[in-house]
């Protein structure tokens, strides 16, 4: 397959993590991008699929940042412009979407999660140094606690 097929429709999460195409389109129709998106099932979307073969990437090294623009089925044309990325120091993320983050990767774990210990284990790094016991932390993250 040409390299913009594989792209479109990458042959496991590894590749689709690193895919324009998919990744645009995932968070065309979900809304967003997640752990979720590069599982087996995520991988396999038909929705997503169907949008990223018609997905197309140009390269400018003109442009700062990103620019995706949209046609619509109607012919409308939708664009959206990100300068500095989600995580930059120009453009920090806040600590609702990083736990937000974190508790998706905790439900994905070998072992999930509990809310609760998720609760308990950010709880407890966000005061890690008035800990008596890191030991107590490493057991919480293995769902043991």
């Amino acid at each position: 397959l040409p390299i913009l097929e594989k792209r479109r429709r990458p042959e496991n999460p590894t590749a689709a993590a690193d895919s324009i195409p998919f990744c645009v389109a995932a968070a065309l129709v979900h809304g967003g991008v997640s752990l979720g998106t590069f599982t087996a099932e995520g991988i396999a979307d038909a929705m997503v699929l169907a949008l990223a073969g018609r997905v197309s990437v140009r390269f400018d090294d003109a442009i700062k940042g990103a620019t995706v623009s949209v046609t619509t089925t109607r012919g409308a044309s939708i664009e959206a412009r990100v300068d500095n990325p989600l995580g930059s120091r120009a453009r920090p993320i806040s600590s609702d979407h990083l736990f937000q983050k974190f508790r998706d990767c905790c439900r994905r774990s070998v072992t999930p999660l509990t809310d609760a210990q998720v609760d308990r284990l950010i709880e407890w790094t966000m005061r890690l140094e008035t800990l008596d016991d890191v030991g107590a932390l490493a057991q919480l993250t293995c769902g043991r606690g």
